[in-house]
């Protein structure tokens, strides 16, 4: 996924320069998906710094009722 970036900045006016640093990092989270998830049509999209992630699910099936006979 993405990751973040922090600078950090200095300056020294008396010697006349300006330091700045920086460093990336990246951010990883895994997750177990329950099997009712169609993992081929995930989807994930930022906004406004806001990390949105669509698993659609399949839909429900009907329960088969079977009647057995026990003699």
């Amino acid at each position: 996924m993405g990751g973040y970036q922090q600078e950090h900045k200095h300056e020294d006016s008396h010697h006349h320069y300006l330091r700045r640093e920086f460093s990336y990092s990246n951010y990883e989270q895994n997750y177990v998906l329950p099997d009712d998830v169609v993992k081929d049509q995930i989807s994930a999209k930022v906004e406004d710094g806001i990390l949105t992630v669509t698993m659609p699910k399949t839909e429900p099936r009907e329960k088969v009722t079977k009647a057995i006979e026990v003699s």
